[in-house]
């Protein structure tokens, strides 16, 4: 019995010990992975003035078109924004030039209201030389998109390019244009109204 308790009364000091060697064990183990590795940010140049405009000319030039309607004055206005550009890349490349650049478009395109304001017409204006004989009807119907678009008046216009060609947020578009983001929700709603009615009306009139 002497022998017994004396082996009872060791035993939580054995097991303690027993506990003591596994945690070492464990810290053993921990001892023996492998380190973290470690991942070195790698620093990327900003594009060069040559490859934004190669990057970023088509596009532009779609949103051009949407502003104005024409692809002979889209293209006038995407010229326009590359120049007013060029003279600042150093500062901008290094920044988000994309913004950029569509904020001088459309600062443009609305200056050009305030030099000319737009006289309102029966008609659409006509695009190209030509109707959409012959054309794909994808085409037939960017075109019919261009000349709808050129009847609604130029901040709505500018609302519309930003918010669905674009894909600008409500916030950006209200602070590009200068205007409440009240007020391009109710140029978004009046807009898109005025596109259904137009598209949908064979003898189509400006709204300008």
């Amino acid at each position: 019995m002497y022998y017994r308790s004396e082996y009872r009364a060791l035993s939580p000091r054995s097991r303690a010990g027993a506990s003591g060697n596994t945690s070492q064990r464990d810290t053993n183990r921990l001892n023996l992975r492998a380190p973290p590795t470690v991942i070195h940010a790698v620093s990327v140049p900003p594009p060069t003035f040559a490859e934004f405009f190669a990057a970023h000319v088509r596009p532009l030039r779609r949103t051009a078109y949407g502003l104005v309607g024409d692809w002979d004055r889209a293209e006038e206005l995407t010229q326009a924004t590359f120049v007013r550009l060029y003279p600042h890349w150093a500062n901008i490349a290094s920044g988000n030039p994309r913004a950029y650049a569509r904020r001088v478009m459309v600062n443009l395109f609305l200056d050009e209201r305030r030099r000319a304001p737009e006289v309102p017409t029966e008609q659409l204006p006509e695009v190209g030389t030509g109707g959409t004989d012959g054309l794909s009807a994808d085409a037939a119907a960017r075109l019919d998109l261009g000349r709808t678009l050129a009847g609604l008046p130029r901040q709505m216009r500018a609302v519309v390019v930003l918010r669905f060609l674009e894909d600008r947020p409500v916030a950006e578009v209200a602070d590009l244009l200068g205007i409440a983001e009240g007020t391009v929700k109710s140029h978004t709603h009046r807009a898109l109204a005025v596109l259904h009615e137009l598209l949908a009306t064979p003898d189509r009139k400006s709204v300008v």
